[in-house]
């Protein structure tokens, strides 16, 4: 499905979708007439017009773009505008058709550190752009100046990285990040990793005291790379965080850790129930050491799905599940073929993965995963060169989008997943009627990505067809309405009613 038009973007297409399934898709393009655009679409409606957040100067040129969406509609974007502007954030609340004029952060934007909660509020996690570099989080609403936490800075040449944010129902920030030193050695001298996973329950207008919950450590050769960087070739380091939180409110974080000379990765995880905090959080192994390490997590219901893949994130593509009560499956084998730009996104009642094949035969692959994390349909785009593969985005009820870039380069284009049925958006069913009085049933229905087909009532053992329908009961009692809508793609939704069917009127008799 093709999406912008014009003139292509100077990086990768990212795409996100809202809990109540509207999409935004954005890019930045560069030149005096470009900028920062995107294109935002509504449940079973048409592709907005372009709409330019902040158009570029005169040889200034946006990039780093995030979009995300909010489980109750709200849409974001953080971006960088370019030389002379700084890191940017814009909002669109829930409700509206307009973006809110964009705004500066003090915070440099991590991959995975941007969220929008419950409120409408967007988060951003990283560390701050000016000065010296610390750990930070920025908190914004629609009308409200912004609310920063910061984190001790570190010392000794420490530095934070990896940050991985997500937002508990109640506005609880769950933050984790690792803070690293590399002790100073020479060419001919060992130099020393030591890093330390760092976690920090956040509550806005509240002081923020980081936890420390493991250590590693290793030794390395600053001739190994050149150019003074110390490589690690004895011990262990982390290499890779995530954070997913999952509908019960259960957050878990995995840390990915590589052991050398060996080369090999490891996954521990943790969980937080919903009000508890970083504290309660005892460590368990989830994916021993092995060839592969992960390259992407999302919580889909009460589960948690992590992906991996080889280093570098490239290589054969594989899954592992925890399920409720913290245990995990072996990984299992989604793709054999080389692949990279791993994407996932989960929501209450789905998920959705997708790759890019970088071996012939190309293409892009997107596999669905139904509310049990269990394997859905795929679907697949053969012998297309992808150039580049952006963000993966589900709503609520696991309908996908993946943004994706062709080999020409022109122009952006999007692969719907259609997961799930209309949503009914109107019904009207009385709570009582007559027996021998008419009975009217009206309802309305839209759908994600495709077209309302049908709508088919049942009423005891009369059937109707249509938006509206029109029935006659002649038996008093309880009688149980059941609507099924349908769409083009025979995904189906069903809801019932239970109205009460009041004994007739008896007509007087005159003698």
């Amino acid at each position: 499905m093709e999406t912008f038009g014009g003139a292509p973007s100077s990086g990768t297409p990212v795409a996100a979708m809202a809990g109540d399934g509207t999409v935004v898709i954005g890019r930045d393009v560069p030149g005096d007439s470009g900028g920062l655009q995107v294109l935002v679409r509504r449940p079973g409606g048409p592709w907005g017009a372009t709409t330019t957040i902040e158009h570029a100067a005169p040889g200034i040129d946006p990039w780093g773009l995030q979009v995300v969406g909010g489980s109750t509609g709200s849409l974001a974007a953080v971006w960088h505008g370019g030389a002379g502007r700084g890191y940017r954030v814009a909002i669109r609340p829930s409700g509206t058709s307009a973006w809110l004029a964009p705004r500066s952060t003090s915070v440099r934007p991590a991959v995975g550190g941007v969220v929008l909660d419950d409120q409408g509020r967007l988060w951003v996690a990283g560390v701050s752009a000016t000065g010296t570099p610390r750990t930070m989080v920025q908190v914004f609403a629609p009308g409200q100046a912004p609310q920063t936490l910061t984190l001790p800075a570190p010392v000794g040449g420490q530095r934070d990285v990896m940050h991985q944010l997500t937002v508990t129902a109640d506005g609880v920030g769950r933050l984790a990040y690792v803070n690293e030193q590399y002790f100073a050695g020479d060419v001919d001298v060992p130099c020393h990793y030591q890093g330390d996973l760092m976690v920090a329950d956040l509550r806005i207008g509240a002081s923020v005291k980081p936890r420390r919950l493991e250590s590693r450590s290793g030794t390395g050769d600053r001739s190994a790379h050149g150019g003074g960087a110390c490589f690690v070739a004895d011990g262990d380091l982390f290499s890779d965080l995530r954070l997913a939180r999952g509908s019960d409110g259960v957050t878990t974080l995995l840390s990915s850790t590589t052991r050398y000379p060996a080369g090999l990765s490891a996954v521990t995880a943790r969980r937080v129930a919903a009000r508890a905090s970083w504290q309660s959080a005892t460590a368990r192994p989830a994916i021993g050491y092995a060839e592969r390490t992960v390259v992407g997590a999302a919580a889909v219901g009460t589960r948690v799905v992590a992906l991996l893949s080889g280093a570098y994130g490239i290589g054969p593509v594989s899954m592992a599940v925890q399920g409720p009560t913290g245990a995990w499956t072996a990984p299992r084998l989604l793709e054999t073929q080389e692949s990279a730009d791993i994407g996932i996104a989960g929501g209450p009642r789905g998920g959705l993965i997708a790759w890019r094949q970088v071996d012939d035969p190309y293409g892009l692959r997107a596999q669905a995963l139904k509310g049990d994390a269990s394997l859905g349909p795929a679907q697949t785009l053969r012998g297309t060169i992808i150039w580049t593969l952006g963000q993966v985005g589900v709503d609520n009820d696991g309908n996908g989008v993946v943004a994706y870039l062709p080999g020409d380069r022109t122009p952006e284009r999007v692969l719907p997943y259609d997961a799930s049925g209309p949503r009914v958006t109107s019904l009207r069913v009385p709570k009582r009627v007559r027996a021998g009085k008419p009975l009217h049933l009206r309802a309305a229905a839209v759908d994600v990505w495709s077209g309302v087909s049908g709508y088919r009532w049942k009423i005891r053992k009369q059937v109707r067809t249509g938006a509206h329908a029109k029935v006659v009961l002649r038996k008093p009692g309880r009688a149980r309405v059941v609507l099924k809508v349908t769409d083009t793609r025979g995904n189906t939704t069903t809801v019932q009613r239970t109205i009460r069917v009041l004994p007739g009127k008896k007509k007087l008799r005159l003698n």
